[in-house]
Formats: C-alpha cells, structure tokens, sequence
C-alpha cells in the first residue's frame, strides 16, 4: 500500500469500501465547505465534512460523516447547495 500524502486520509463507505480523500482546504472548497466544517441539511440532517474522494465511478465527491457514525456517505451536488455550515 502506497503511503498517504500529508493531505490524504484513508476513510470507509457505508457499504465498507476503501475511500482516500484529500482534506486539504483547496479540494474541499470547492464544494463550498472545508474539512471538518459542521454541516447541516434540511432533509439529512447534520455532517462533519471528511474529504475529497471518488464515487467508484471516477466522479469526485465530498464525503460527509454523519455524527456518532464510522463509516461516510456524500450528498449529491444539488443537495450539497441546500446545505449549511452550522
């Protein structure tokens, strides 16, 4: 296994699939939130944001973890807009 660069984390999918994210501010501002920002969405509920990483089809998405849960998910970019810091 490759060592992980200052800015990567290595995380896991609800469904148990190895996730690297890159957590640094450029990648994740780009979805209009930094790491470890508290997020809340009016349909979900409340996020921690992890990361950059794929989807498993090649598309980057910002992974979320939701409070109390060791495994992350992501919002789809529609939804992410209806989201907030907290």
């Amino acid at each position: 296994m490759a060592k992980l660069k200052a800015n990567q984390r290595e995380i896991f999918s609800r469904r148990g699939r190895k996730v690297i994210v890159d957590i640094s501010d450029g990648a994740c501002i780009l979805f209009g939130f930094k790491h470890r920002d508290k997020i809340i969405h009016p349909a979900f509920g409340k996020f921690i944001v992890s990361g950059v990483g794929s989807d498993f089809s090649g598309t980057d998405v910002l992974w979320l973890f939701k409070k109390g849960k060791d495994r992350a998910s992501f919002l789809s970019p529609g939804d992410l807009k209806k989201s907030r810091i907290i």
